[in-house]
Formats: structure tokens, C-alpha cells, sequence
């Protein structure tokens, strides 16, 4: 698969003060200079991205700074000073935060429960042997990548055993996050650390294990933007989910509504021309498009391109006879990132009332999965 390399933290950040409980960050900054300008953002998932940024901001004074915010039970927070960042997860309460250096290199928070639980997590994962190996791997390919004079058949033993442990890795966060959620019911981190784990490009995590997981959280520690993005995903994205409608524009630029199809059952396909495995994919919607295309059945093709041309080429050099639209975003194509696609190629079934019968159906399993399901 084509894989979105940058998940989690390609966000944007609405406004902060929108939710119903207070934080106050009293801030301590001992060798920054007065004035110095400190930005704060509350992060939000990727679905956002396409909203206007808003931030709150602080001017150092007699080495101190403070931030009273609105924070909904837990939230994940961005603290900048010029061009260095650091990163803050607190729940409503105090957090009294000391930065070292204008760097930002060296922050410590007190007096903040969820920031103790997210530190201890990290050094969890930090200091396992297996995202030990992984830094270790990723950092002996890119110094090997920067030799002009490098062995082309090395570098892609070097990439290969990269891309191996950064597997590894993935697997080694979903495991530990899922046992901190086992072991602390109550950590307002839940529900960040379960939307993470299943976003991650290698997880196992099931749907009808997440669901279990997200229900048996106590009701208080979900209404942050994390829990809420969660509900939406199990709501409307996971099989049995009701599929968010969109409008996106044809080859022609005229928009396309999936609820124009409303009544029909519709294979929603996320590709791209420059994508070589959707490419290969291709001969098998052709075929199912050829067979059941009678069947009160359609097929929506959603392009990650970003340039026209190419699209417009690759739909006509192989044949894609049915309804493809893009905004020419590539991987911030809007409804890609409304269904939280981060692999292509991958595809939706949706069955006439709008509700997901079938996900990422590929290869041999295509035609006998929809023969089975479209009635």
C-alpha cells in the first residue's frame, strides 16, 4: 500500500477556549528574556485541518507567563516560541510548566495528572528495545541515504530492515497503548492513546475491539476532542456506520454528491495515478464494474492527485468508466481525509440507505464480496 507517512500530527487548532472546564498553565521561563512571545494551540484530529487556525498567546514577564484556557477533559496542546516546539497534554486543573531555554529542549510540568501519565507512557515506549533498535535502524539509514557514494543495493537493505522495524514499532505503541487503557481506566489519556493506536499504519486493533474498548470508558474521560472524534469514527466510519456524505468535483469540475446516489449501493475507491499498487488493483473494479455494474450499483473513485493531467491520463489509459471526482489535493483531498484514509488504495461498500457494509476489499476477494452483499 501507499502509505500517508506523517498521521497523527499533520493537525490544525481551533480556537481553545470552547469547552467547559478550566486550565490554568502558570507558567515559570527563568533564562528567557522578558517579552518574549509564547503561542499556545490546542491540536486537533486530522479531520480538522481545513479549519482556520486560532491561538492564545503570552508575553513573558519577570520570567513568568500564564494561560488560562478551557479544557475539555484532557487535551493535547502545542506551546511555541518563535520557531521551536514543545508538546503538552493536561487535563482541566493547574499545570504549573518550567521551560529551560528558548529551545524549548528541557520542559517540566507539575501539579498536572495527565501530563505525569503521558511522561510515564512515553518512557515506556522510549525505552523499549524495540523503538530502541527502531531509532537506532532509522538513523543508520538516513546517515547512509546522505553518501552521495552509497551502495544502491545496501541502501535498500538498509531501507528494507527500516521499514521492518518501523512496523515493529507501530505494533509496539498499539500494544502499550492498549495496555495502559487496561491499567489506568481512569487516565483522561484514553482516549488520545486508543485514536492514536488505531491510527497507526500497521495496527491490529480491530473495530468491534475498539468499540469495547471506547464503551467501557467512563462517560467523563470522552468528551474531550480525542473521545469525540473516536464516537465519530465508530458512528460513521466503521462497518455498520452510517457513511459521512461529501461533494467533490468531477472531470469537468461539476460537483458530485454521494447522497445523489441514495438508493443505490455505491464502492467508494480511494486512489491515485501516481499510486502503482492502485494501479495494479484497477483490472479487478474494472471487472466488478462490468459484471455488476447492472446491479443497481456504482462506483465513486476519489483521486489523491494533485495535478490534473495526470489524473485525466491514468482514468483513460485504463478504462475507468464510472464516476471519478478530486479536489487535487493529495493527500489533504477532503473526503480522504473526512474517511480518514491513510493507505491507498482502499474503498468503502455502501449499501442503498448510506449505511458501510464492506471496507478495503481487494484483489480476488472484490467480485465475490460484492456479488455476495449487493442484493
Amino acid at each position: 500500500m501507499m502509505k500517508l507517512i506523517t498521521l497523527l500530527l499533520l493537525l490544525s487548532i481551533p480556537r481553545i477556549a470552547s469547552s467547559q472546564n478550566n486550565l490554568i498553565i502558570n507558567g515559570n521561563a527563568p533564562l528567557i528574556k522578558d517579552g518574549t512571545k509564547i503561542i499556545i494551540r490546542r491540536v486537533m484530529p486530522r479531520r480538522f485541518s481545513a479549519r482556520k487556525s486560532e491561538t492564545d498567546s503570552a508575553y513573558i514577564k519577570s520570567n513568568r507567563f500564564e494561560f488560562k484556557l478551557k479544557d475539555n477533559n484532557g487535551e493535547f496542546y502545542s506551546l511555541t516560541i518563535g520557531k521551536h516546539r514543545t508538546q503538552l497534554y493536561l487535563q482541566p486543573g493547574i499545570a504549573n510548566v518550567t521551560l529551560s531555554d528558548s529551545l524549548l529542549a528541557n520542559v517540566t510540568i507539575s501539579g498536572n495528572l495527565m501530563a505525569d501519565e503521558y511522561d510515564q507512557f512515553k518512557n515506556q515506549v522510549k525505552n523499549d528495545p524495540v523503538h530502541l533498535e527502531y531509532i537506532k535502524v532509522s538513523r543508520d539509514y538516513s546517515s547512509y541515504a546522505k553518501n552521495k557514494k552509497a551502495n544502491a543495493d545496501t541502501l535498500a537493505a538498509k531501507s528494507k530492515k527500516r521499514d521492518e522495524l518501523t512496523e515493529l514499532d507501530d505494533k509496539l505503541y498499539e500494544r502499550l497503548a492498549l495496555t495502559w487503557i487496561q491499567t489506568h481506566p481512569g487516565s483522561y489519556l484514553n482516549p488520545y492513546l486508543l485514536y492514536s493506536a488505531y491510527n497507526q499504519p500497521e495496527q491490529t486493533t480491530t473495530e468491534a475491539q475498539v468499540k469495547r474498548i471506547f464503551s467501557a470508558m467512563p462517560a467523563n474521560i470522552t468528551h474531550n476532542v480525542w473521545g469525540q472524534e473516536l464516537k465519530y469514527k465508530i458512528d460513521s466510519l466503521f462497518v455498520g456506520g452510517k457513511a459521512p456524505d461529501f461533494a467533490q468535483a468531477d472531470t469537468s469540475g461539476k460537483q458530485v454528491k454521494l447522497s445523489d446516489f441514495k438508493g443505490k449501493y455505491v464502492l467508494i475507491d480511494f486512489w491515485a495515478s501516481w499510486c502503482v499498487p492502485c494501479r495494479a488493483e484497477t483490472p479487478n473494479i474494472v471487472k466488478a464494474s462490468q459484471q455488476i455494474g447492472s446491479r443497481n450499483f456504482s462506483i465513486l473513485g476519489i483521486s489523491l492527485d494533485s495535478e490534473k493531467a495526470p489524473w485525466l491520463r491514468a482514468i483513460k489509459q485504463d478504462g475507468l468508466n464510472w464516476f471519478q471526482l478530486s479536489d487535487l489535493g493529495l493527500w489533504r483531498n477532503n473526503v480522504s481525509v473526512k474517511y480518514y484514509v491513510y493507505d491507498i488504495p482502499a474503498n468503502y461498500l455502501i449499501d442503498p440507505n448510506g449505511i458501510i457494509i464492506a471496507k478495503n476489499i481487494n484483489g480476488d476477494e472484490l467480485l465475490p464480496t460484492l456479488k455476495k452483499l449487493i442484493k
